[in-house]
Formats: structure tokens, C-alpha cells, sequence
């Protein structure tokens, strides 16, 4: 519920006796901030029963906003798991909120560059919720500053080819203008699992320096794998997805 947006039964009531009411039913359970003026409603037991995608849905309405990263993975099945962190790419600057175990990380990104997304029916949420389109979203969590591991990346990526989720032809293009690092871990995890994506991703590596094949672990010393001009901080003879 957004007080600025949707019809409520305290419409008429001042601004001090708004806060007072507002303060008393969330003591009491009945709602839960999220922030100044957005509120979920609990249901039967005063237990909130809202999914992730359906508070942002109801939350971001009207706004220009994408979910991305593991959360849209997790939409697309692409993941086996639902995420503690849910990526929200929004045209305008906004704090991150804690909703008890999940934090929606609000990523600053100019509308005109928000990615492509799919308007997607949630249960339990009025409106529709914006979800990129599953190879942005697969890029979005292998490169850059949110990058996931690649064992994560591995399962998304032998997921989304073998149930036709990710489009290969798509990806190829939307890697085109992506930062190399991910055409390069891609192709890396693509050889590996014996896809033909692999071929099509080589001409794609570009001549820069190397990159860490995972994110989030040390380099120490990874060997140089110089087909895809990647570090290979993991252990490259285990499978990965």
C-alpha cells in the first residue's frame, strides 16, 4: 500500500492522526513499512504472505523499473533458489530496504538504458512486475559490480539452454554490447559444458587484459587460460553447472 497512490480507509484523517493510526497498526502487526509512505498489508495470523517479485510489483508501480540479476533468474527458473538480494535496475537514485530476510538493492540506471523485461503476472500482487528478459539477466550476474560466482552462472547457464529458456541468438547479440567480461566467462562456462554457444563467443573475447574467472575470489595464481583471456581462480577441472 502506498499512501500517495492507492485508495485507503485513512484518506480523511489529518497528518498527525494519519501517523498515529499508521504507527499503531504496525505495532500492533497488522502492517509492515517499508519505507516512508509504502506499506505491506499482513494477512490472516498478521503474517505478511508477499512474495519478492509481487512487493516490488505493487511497490514500483508506474515507475520505470526492471528486476534483475538472481532475482529474475530465479523467475525464469534458471536458479534454484530465491535470492536474499533482489537487484531493482530504477530510473531514479534510491536507498536500498531491508524487508526482513531481503534486501531490494536499488542500482541507479538511466530509463532510456534499463534493460529489456517482460511484464510478468505475480501472485498476490496487483500489478504486473517488470522482469528482464533472461539473458539480460544472465549478463546482468556475470559481469560487473554485482557479479554472482560462477557456479551460480554455470547452473543459470545449462539451465537456460537446455530447457530453452536463454536464446542463443539473443544472447550473442546482447553480448555485443556488453563489457567483454562476460562474453568471456560465458564462453569459458560454454566450452566446458560442450555448447556450441562457445564457437560463436570467441570472436567476442576482445584483446584487453585478463579477468578474473570468478568475482569474488582471489586471483593468487590462476592460471591464464588465453582462448578466453580469463584467470581461472576455480578449479578448472570440476564441472560447474
Amino acid at each position: 500500500m502506498r499512501l500517495d497512490r492507492d485508495p485507503h480507509p485513512f484518506e480523511a484523517l489529518r497528518p498527525n492522526a494519519l501517523r498515529l493510526v499508521l504507527k499503531r497498526l504496525a505495532d500492533g502487526g497488522w502492517l509492515r513499512r517499508l519505507e516512508r509512505g509504502a506499506y505491506l498489508v499482513t494477512g490472516p495470523g498478521r503474517i505478511a504472505e508477499h512474495s519478492q517479485l509481487a512487493i516490488a510489483a505493487d511497490w514500483l508501480e508506474g515507475e520505470p523499473y526492471v528486476v534483475g540479476g538472481l532475482a529474475a533468474l530465479a523467475h525464469w527458473n534458471l536458479i534454484g533458489h530465491s535470492p536474499t538480494t533482489v537487484d531493482i535496475l530504477l530510473a531514479r537514485r534510491k536507498p536500498n530496504v531491508r524487508e526482513t530476510r531481503t534486501i531490494f538493492r536499488f542500482i541507479y540506471v538511466p530509463e532510456a538504458e534499463l534493460p529489456p523485461a517482460r511484464t510478468v503476472g505475480v501472485a498476490g500482487a496487483r500489478a504486473l512486475a517488470r522482469v528482464a528478459e533472461p539473458e539480460h539477466a544472465l549478463i546482468h550476474v556475470v559481469a560487473g559490480r554485482y557479479a554472482a560466482t560462477m557456479a551460480v552462472v554455470g547452473e543459470a547457464l545449462r539451465r537456460g539452454l537446455r530447457d530453452r529458456v536463454l536464446r542463443r541468438r539473443y544472447l550473442i547479440r546482447a553480448l555485443r554490447h556488453s563489457p567483454a567480461a562476460a562474453a568471456r566467462r560465458l564462453g569459458w562456462l560454454a566450452e566446458r559444458q560442450k555448447d556450441p554457444l562457445a564457437e560463436k563467443l570467441r570472436t567476442l573475447v576482445g584483446t584487453g587484459g585478463y579477468v578474473a574467472l570468478d568475482p569474488r575470489r582471489a586471483v593468487g595464481r590462476a592460471r591464464r587460460d588465453r582462448t578466453w583471456r580469463v584467470l581461472e581462480n576455480i578449479d578448472a577441472d570440476r564441472p560447474v553447472g
